[in-house]
């Protein structure tokens, strides 16, 4: 199973836990990748109803938590193929800003 960076909330890492172990308390590393087209529209995706944060809102069109020895660029690139089946490469050529938020 895999591990995931715990966090403050400056970015830096504290610690790993297993998924499984993660509490509502803790913070952790998670990508999003919001998709507009020329006119403006955003490509939306609903979450889960069965998620256990936010089952059912609305939200980016892809999105993952980042794992151990995972950048945030790697993390978006590998769920954007797993969730949507974007190419990697497509992806690549195609962002036109990197940003980094930090939400509590």
């Amino acid at each position: 199973m895999c591990e995931i960076p715990i966090v403050k909330n400056n970015d830096e890492i504290i610690k790993y836990k297993k998924r499984s172990e993660i509490l509502e308390n803790d913070i952790y590393r998670v990508s999003s990748l919001w998709i507009t087209n020329s006119s403006g529209e955003v490509l939306l995706a609903k979450r889960a109803k069965i998620k256990k944060n936010h089952p059912g809102v609305w939200g980016p069109a892809v999105s993952g938590t980042v794992e151990k020895d995972e950048t945030y660029y790697e993390n978006i690139l590998k769920e954007t193929n797993e969730e949507i089946g974007l190419d990697v490469d497509f992806v690549k050529e195609n962002i036109s800003e990197l940003k980094k938020d930090f939400v509590n």
